[in-house]
This record gives structure tokens, sequence and C-alpha cells, in this order.
């Protein structure tokens, strides 16, 4: 039977948007999600039982896998989304890099013929502790409900973001966990209580956020304002 072929029809493989809003990557970050919008040419449906990207550049320092595992059956003259899964070495190059590859595809689909390129920055892993956003804030119980925090981690260790007052009290635990190297964000709606949790509304104030990543150690003010 005739090879059935799939038409690229996304201009250029890109960060998954849910996952990752911007194109900068960090050396030894895992799990990031890349997707690109694919066509089936054919009338008859097909079922994609595997795709695989394959680069002819960087390839030691990028690791692709496909998502989902199960067969996906694509209607005919269907457009879909294939997305995957990627790591990227801790030895990547730091800087402006563009991947160049094809895509291939497996099972019923004998071949799937189209050139894909990306231009990623790929960044030196850190830690850092972003000022909050926005700055004095109301919580939970007035306008602007939540103040969110970005965090960068370097390693694959247990991180904690921990609100206290200026007693050196612990009010509010934001981030106990191993979220993995990157980029980070979690938001804070100025309760006390665990993560997860919705906690009772903390007084005005000047509180303390501090993250905590293996010897690692930022203090930011964060105002309160009821």
């Amino acid at each position: 039977s005739a090879t059935q072929v799939f038409e690229i029809v996304q201009g250029a493989l890109n960060l998954d948007q849910v996952m990752s809003p911007d194109t900068q990557v960090y050396r030894g970050q895992k799990g990031l999600r890349v997707s690109l919008i694919a066509r089936n040419t054919s009338l008859a449906p097909v079922t994609l039982t595997a795709a695989a990207l394959t680069f002819n550049n960087q390839a030691n320092y990028f690791t692709f896998s496909a998502l989902p595992d199960n067969p996906v059956l694509i209607p005919g003259q269907a457009t879909f989304t294939l997305r995957f899964n990627v790591d990227v070495g801790k030895d990547a190059p730091v800087g402006n890099t563009v991947l160049d590859g094809s895509l291939a595809g497996g099972g019923v689909i004998p071949a799937i013929g189209a050139q894909q390129t990306a231009s990623w920055q790929i960044l030196e892993a850190k830690n850092e502790l972003s000022q909050n956003y926005p700055n004095p804030f109301k919580g939970a119980s007035a306008g602007n409900k939540f103040t969110t925090f970005d965090y960068f981690v370097k390693d694959d260790v247990t991180v904690t973001l921990k609100i206290y007052n200026l007693a050196g009290e612990l009010v509010a635990v934001l981030v106990d966990a191993n979220p993995g190297i990157g980029k980070h964000s979690v938001s804070w709606n100025g309760g006390n209580g665990d993560p997860g949790q919705t906690g009772k509304p903390l007084g005005s104030g000047v509180y303390l956020a501090v993250l905590q990543t293996g010897s690692y150690k930022e203090i930011r003010k964060v105002v309160v304002i009821r």
C-alpha cells in the first residue's frame, strides 16, 4: 500500500505553552513538553503507534520521547497535535541553538515526511527567588487575591519555599518538594497552612519568603495589605 504521509502544518517545533511560555530552557532540565501540529493528508484514518524526533545536530544534548504511549487513531484529513517529552543534557552548550531534524513514524505509518527546526535559548541553571508580584497584595479576602513567586532551581534536590513573620515564626509552606531543574512558579493567597491548603488569612504586615535548596538560601520581603 502507499505510504501515508503526515504533513507538518505548524512552522516550528515549540515548547508546549502549557508547560512553558517561552523558549528558554536550562541545562539539566527534565520533563519539558514540546508539541507540533500535523495533518493526516490521506482520506483514510490511520493509527499512530509511535513517533520519534531525530535531530541532525545537538543530538547529544537533547533526549526526546513520544507522548502518549497508547496508539492514536487519526481520521482522514484531520489535524492533530504530536507531543513529546524532552530532557536537556547538563553539558548542553549555553546560548542560542537551532535544532534541525526530522520526524519519523511507526506502526501502520511507515513514514512521516517533515523537516522541523526549533530555535531555543539554553541557559545555565541557577538558584534564585524572584520578587513576588504583585507586591504589596491584598490576599484572598480582597481584589488581588494572589501573589506569585517565580523561582529557579539548578539541581534535582528538595526545595522549600516558606513564609515567616518578622518574629521568625513559620506561617505558611508554599513548596516542599523536588520540582526539578529549571524555572517554576507558585501562588500564595496570603493565608497560613501547608501546600494546597487555603488557610486562614494572615494580618497586614511584612512577611519573609525564604527559598531553601541544598545550602542555598534566598529571602524576599512580602507585604500583605488588608
